[in-house]
């Protein structure tokens, strides 16, 4: 008995419908085992940070890790908390050819070590340190207004300046890379802004004039746009991040509103300072998000 046209064409759309059953199955299955390497990379990142805390007795600056050359003649250049990161985690890192490498190469570009890589992302640096919610991040010299991972040498804090606690005070989270592209959400609005009560407008306006910039940084860089974001806007905001400076100067990020990101659906993965790893979703209410970005405002979080 001859099996005839529709027949055939239901048959065919019954297999089709179970392919993509099993497609959006295996890319699940796929997306959830990332996830769970994610957790275990910031796990990981926390520990590090934690006995590089504890052996020099204070949270390190942001250019706090000196790394030497890898040929003699060559100097010795400045790295960011995540190079002390990689070395605690055993990798050798030296100085080469203008850049920061921990992978045995000498040309190219540096990418960090796979811990240091949210495998949802790209290759390049997948996670960034909470510098607080202070927007005006690089102005405030004083002790006790400086974020955590401060620029100023003068200004790292040992643990026991989190008096909020350990478990109610972020250490760092994704934030996945530029690729160049200029494609929101990745690129970082440029402005200058003449006091930070207008800074927000400001950078809306650098987005309508297209002062917009799609750089892939350097993951060793220690300027605070490449290994830092703040608590200033929800993770995942729909909003251009955006840094911006004083006065009509350069914007360097004397101000910053980078947010935390990430290519996982509803929200990112944040670790706090007691090691703990926490997945927060993007809807979480702003003052909760800012409050546990700083690290002595007296809040006190319940889950």
């Amino acid at each position: 008995m001859g099996i005839t046209m529709l027949e055939l064409i239901v048959v065919v759309g019954i297999i089709s419908v179970l392919v993509s059953l099993s497609l959006v199955g295996v890319m699940y299955a796929r997306e959830s085992a990332r996830k769970v390497q994610c957790q275990n990379n910031l796990r990981q990142i926390g520990v590090s940070m934690n006995m590089i805390m504890d052996r020099k007795n204070r949270v390190p600056g942001l250019g706090a890790f000196e790394v030497p050359p890898k040929y003699t003649g060559s100097e010795t250049m400045v790295g960011n908390p995540f190079v002390g990161v990689a070395v605690e985690m055993l990798f050798s890192c030296v100085a080469v050819n203008n850049e920061i490498r921990c992978d045995s190469m000498d040309r190219g570009e540096s990418f960090p070590p796979s811990p240091l890589r949210c495998p949802s992302a790209d290759q390049r640096l997948g996670y960034r340190l909470n510098c607080g919610s202070d927007p005006l991040y690089n102005l405030r010299r004083e002790p006790d207004t400086t974020p955590l991972f401060s620029r100023y040498k003068m200004a790292e804090k040992s643990s026991s300046a989190i008096s909020d606690g350990l478990s109610n005070t972020v250490m760092l989270s994704e934030r996945y890379s530029h690729d160049g592209s200029k494609r929101f959400p990745q690129a970082i609005a440029r402005a200058s802004s003449s006091d930070p009560v207008n800074v927000q407008n400001d950078c809306a306006d650098a987005v309508r004039q297209g002062l917009v910039s799609g750089r892939v940084g350097r993951w060793w860089e220690f300027q605070i746009y490449e290994c830092g974001y703040s608590h200033c806007k929800q993770p995942n905001a729909s909003e251009y991040d955006c840094v911006a400076a004083m006065g009509g100067m350069p914007p360097t990020g004397l101000m910053m509103y980078v947010a935390s990101r990430s290519n996982h659906s509803g929200g990112v993965f944040s670790t706090l300072f007691d090691g703990s790893v926490r997945w927060v979703d993007s809807n979480i209410d702003v003052k909760i998000w800012k409050a546990l970005g700083t690290h002595n405002g007296s809040e006190v979080i319940s889950d």
